[in-house]
């Protein structure tokens, strides 16, 4: 069934790739012919997004990105709903009291214009997730994770252009790359859903992004979904994921930008469970304790270096004014992202 399944899925996306493809009442006929001095489009620091905006631009015909990113997430204090939580309110319910989370990712990517409307993305992710509880004996114990994370496709198709005014298509598949059977090295006992390194299912990324600029100014703003198509070998299912941005940038210069950005997640709760986790253990054992909303707000900064094409350095800070977590949860506190990418 899941064969078949995969086959149904992969079949619409190339008709919808095909379809796309021979759209072009939304790009100009000059855009079309454009000569190979204006080839490529990024011509300022400000014409890019934040670096927390992964998949904010097509390509032209024949055109490489190379790129890496780091990103860090971390997670302190105890939230239920929009409200703190003391530890003594979780020990009262729970054997552990989860105290801090620290996840950071490494992405290595390329992206690849076979086609004039077609851009071709890769990724592959390295997780390494760390976690404090602390036991109700007053021991603070600390897992780690390491690893390969879901590796994800996507394609990238410019929809409507009117002048400097883009809009484009995003979609693709996440593969079960992650482990999701991780346990902890010293009891064998298998680490919560928050430190495993994948979904274990596939998944469907779809999204749409828009961009616009006028002289040293530029805005955007993109919305994203993630659905889970399959139940995992364990026997559960995560949370459809979305995620919305807008942005704002201005250049000083032709090299230098800076930027701010809102971002707003929303994560469900799991279908099923893992069998080997202990929902009375702690709270992130509970299927029913991951999912929420939040919020954040963060500056970012741009450089562009006319290197062997183009030579981007970004960096961006994110923090949250907003969360309300389906918890008792570790609370959001901030996350950073750098990154580099080279496009010739």
């Amino acid at each position: 069934m899941l064969a078949v399944k995969a086959w149904g899925i992969g079949g619409t996306v190339v008709v919808f790739v095909a379809l796309l493809l021979g759209v072009g009442g939304g790009v100009r006929a000059s855009e079309q012919a454009r000569s190979a001095a204006d080839h490529r489009e990024f011509d300022e620091a400000s014409d890019f997004a934040p670096i927390g905006v992964l998949l904010d631009r097509t390509h032209q015909k024949g055109d490489w990105t190379l790129l890496y990113r780091y990103s860090e997430v971390n997670r302190q204090g105890l939230q239920e709903g929009d409200q703190p939580v003391s530890d003594q309110q979780v020990a009262d319910r729970y054997d552990q009291i989860p105290v801090s989370f620290t996840g950071r990712t490494h992405t290595l990517g390329a992206l690849y214009a076979p086609l004039e409307r077609l851009t071709l993305g890769i990724f592959l992710p390295i997780e390494q997730k760390n976690l404090q509880v602390l036991q109700k004996s007053g021991a603070l114990e600390e897992t780690e994770t390491i690893g390969i994370g879901d590796a994800k496709v996507i394609f990238l198709i410019p929809f409507i252009q009117n002048g400097l005014q883009k809009t484009q298509l995003n979609f693709g598949f996440s593969f079960p790359t992650g482990s999701i059977q991780q346990k902890n090295a010293m009891t064998g006992v298998r680490d919560p859903y928050i430190l495993q390194l994948g979904s274990g299912s596939w998944d469907a990324v779809w999204g749409i992004t828009y961009s616009g600029s006028h002289r040293n100014l530029s805005w955007g703003g993109q919305f994203e979904g993630l659905y889970r198509i399959n139940d995992n070998a364990v026997g559960y299912r995560l949370g459809t994921v979305y995620q919305a941005s807008v942005w704002f940038a201005g250049g000083f210069g032709r090299w230098f930008s800076a930027s701010g950005r809102f971002a707003w997640t929303k994560r469900g709760n799991l279908s099923g469970f893992d069998p080997e986790l202990v929902r009375t253990l702690s709270p992130l054992n509970d299927p029913y304790m991951q999912g929420g909303t939040t919020l954040e707000v963060g500056p970012g900064l741009n450089i562009l270096l006319p290197i062997l094409g183009g030579q981007r350095f970004s960096v961006e800070a994110l923090f949250p004014v907003y969360q309300y977590l389906d918890g008792p949860q570790v609370a959001y506190d901030y996350s950073i992202s750098v990154g580099w990418q080279w496009i010739f």
